[in-house]
């Protein structure tokens, strides 16, 4: 009996959910449309993507460049809209699948993740990120711009002072977790518990096994 925990939540949707096998796209097609949103604005890109992907462009913002940008690229590169794509997954999710999310009040959250980040930067954080520098990882690679790492290396550039620098990764880190539990919460089908309340996670369990 497979038992999957933690993960991203792309990655629980990737397996579980399945992903769109939507084809390669020259990257010409993506920087033509790269300039003519620079030319013209999102508004005329995002109208012409309602007539050729109504149904894509009604999820999204007229404003989402980024959006607006894949769905005009899939249907100029491969002749189909992107939500035909996305009608063919192939996820390993059935009826009988459960799903548990832990969760705590933000408050004690929020208490957890400045404790973490304490702990982080007590044991040498900073150096860790300066070593990486001298190492030849330059703050312009995309790992170096992760949490963390992204805010300590203001910090060595002089842009920011420590004290501030701990600070923000201690925001950023919970903007983040916001993120992900509105991430987790899109799946309806999730069972939320608090990772005190063990009794209850048995049940729901034994109450699925026994089914």
């Amino acid at each position: 009996m497979p038992l999957f925990v933690g993960g991203t939540g792309f990655y629980l949707d990737a397996f579980f959910k399945g992903l769109s096998l939507i084809p390669d796209i020259d990257p010409l097609i993506r920087s033509r449309i790269r300039d003519d949103i620079a030319e013209r604005g999102t508004g005329p890109l995002y109208d012409e993507l309602l007539v050729i992907d109504p149904s894509f462009a009604g999820k999204i913002h007229p404003n989402d460049r980024q959006r607006i940008m894949r769905g005009l690229e899939v249907y100029r590169g491969t002749g189909r809209p992107l939500s035909w794509y996305y009608r063919e997954k192939n996820g390993h999710e059935s009826g009988e699948t459960l799903y548990i999310g832990l969760y705590d009040e933000r408050e004690s959250l929020n208490d957890r993740i400045n404790e973490r980040v304490d702990a982080m930067i007590a044991s040498g954080f900073a150096d860790e990120v300066k070593n990486l520098r001298e190492m030849g990882y330059t703050p312009e690679l995309k790992s170096m711009k992760s949490i963390g790492y992204a805010e300590l290396n203001r910090f060595l550039d002089g842009l920011m002072d420590f004290k501030d620098a701990v600070e923000a990764i201690k925001n950023e880190t919970r903007h983040y977790a916001k993120r992900q539990m509105t991430w987790f919460r899109r799946n309806k089908k999730k069972n939320w518990i608090k990772p005190d309340k063990k009794d209850a996670l048995y049940q729901y369990v034994f109450k699925w096994l026994n089914k």
